[in-house]
């Protein structure tokens, strides 16, 4: 098995924060949510369902809104925004508040008895969530059958007029966001920018990191050993996974990722994927991908310290981008599609294992290569 180090508790979600809070424009919380005023919420949730009662559900979303971020608790408030979302036809996002009301109504009744209204409230939420997955699933059904005929579309037209084949991958994807065949034909046909490699350029010794199953086997992980593929799925939970070598990288190497993103897990929280060198213990440098952005950011025992960040284009299901950290002594070069883009100067060499972070995405690697002064003899 790979090495993984689950960032649990205080660590992983002091991890998380951290990348939410930090790159997330718009959801930092203020401090109200955190020591927010439980009278006060009742009253906008009463506010919000009066709202709702006079048809006026964007008046009743910001009341309700509100009321759970002054009491994150009041779970009811939560059962009537996914009511507000389903008056409003927005069906996936109220079957996921009639989800997390449900959840966390039956974690409350491991712990206690539930009132007469929270379980009748709790019965209207599992009839609502059965009655929208039944509809969702026969709008589901009737897009897929769509989609294939969309991909089937895209492989006759991507020799003669490859961007019309993206335009109908895109609309595949549009309809289903992370429809893994769509996400997978569109990667392929897009390609990375660039091939060329200056990433690795003039370093001997080279590890071809999938070939040689450099991280191990991890769950969620599928290696394709004909076609060397390594595709990640991954749910909410980040993790952090180190080389399985667990040799030095010392302080002059390149480290490069082809990689596809596929799917991300959850639509309210951030997809981050990176990879990282100079690991010793749980401390290390990680290169995140954002869903707009690259950083350069130590990891330390606390979470993630950005260093460095640059705007990118942003990326969604189906794009593909080649990523490249060069260390040479304390300087460090990031590249993009074969691009230097970013530059940082460590305080001093690193040195220690290579490292992958994943958190809230699915994502393929077509190439994961490791690079250092030698005579060759790598994987």
């Amino acid at each position: 098995m790979g090495t993984r180090v689950w960032l649990r508790a205080g660590i992983r979600r002091t991890a998380l924060v951290a990348v939410v809070m930090l790159f997330c424009v718009g959801t930092v919380p203020s401090p109200r949510a955190w020591a927010g005023d439980a009278e006060l919420a009742k009253f906008l949730l009463d506010h919000g369902r009066k709202a709702l009662d006079k048809g006026d559900e964007e008046d009743a979303l910001t009341k309700l809104e509100k009321a759970r971020v002054e009491d994150p608790t009041l779970h009811e408030a939560t059962y009537w925004i996914g009511a507000t979302h389903e008056k409003l036809d927005n069906r996936a996002r109220a079957v996921e508040e009639y989800r997390t009301y449900v959840e966390a109504l039956e974690s409350e009744a491991n712990a206690r008895k539930l009132s007469r209204d929270e379980s009748s409230l709790l019965k209207k939420a599992r009839s609502r969530l059965d009655t929208l997955d039944a509809a969702n699933r026969a709008v589901e059904k009737s897009n897929l059958a769509f989609i294939d005929k969309l991909i089937d579309f895209a492989a006759g037209a991507k020799k003669k007029d490859p961007e019309l084949a993206i335009r109908a991958l895109r609309i595949a994807l549009d309809l289903v966001p992370g429809h893994a065949d769509a996400a997978n034909a569109l990667s392929e046909l897009q390609g990375p920018t660039s091939t060329g490699s200056p990433v690795l350029e003039g370093f001997d010794d080279t590890w071809d990191l999938i070939k040689s199953v450099g991280f191990g086997v991890n769950d969620g992980w599928t290696y394709d050993k004909g076609d060397p593929k390594l595709t990640i799925s991954k749910g909410v939970p980040g993790s952090l996974s180190r080389s399985l070598n667990r040799f030095d990288s010392g302080s002059q190497f390149g480290f490069e990722a082809d990689v596809s993103f596929l799917k991300q897990a959850r639509t309210d929280k951030t997809p981050v994927c990176g990879i990282g060198f100079g690991f010793r213990t749980s401390t290390g440098f990680m290169l995140l991908l954002l869903p707009d952005a690259l950083s350069l950011e130590e990891a330390q025992e606390r979470g993630f310290k950005p260093l460095a960040r640059t705007k990118v284009a942003a990326w969604a299901p189906g794009d593909r981008r080649l990523v490249g950290i060069r260390v040479e002594g304390r300087r460090v070069r990031i590249f993009l599609n074969g691009e230097q883009v970013l530059e940082h100067t460590l305080e001093e060499e690193p040195g220690g294992d290579l490292g992958m972070f994943y958190e809230n995405i699915d994502y393929r690697l077509d190439r994961l290569m490791f690079a250092r002064p030698g005579k060759g003899g790598g994987k």
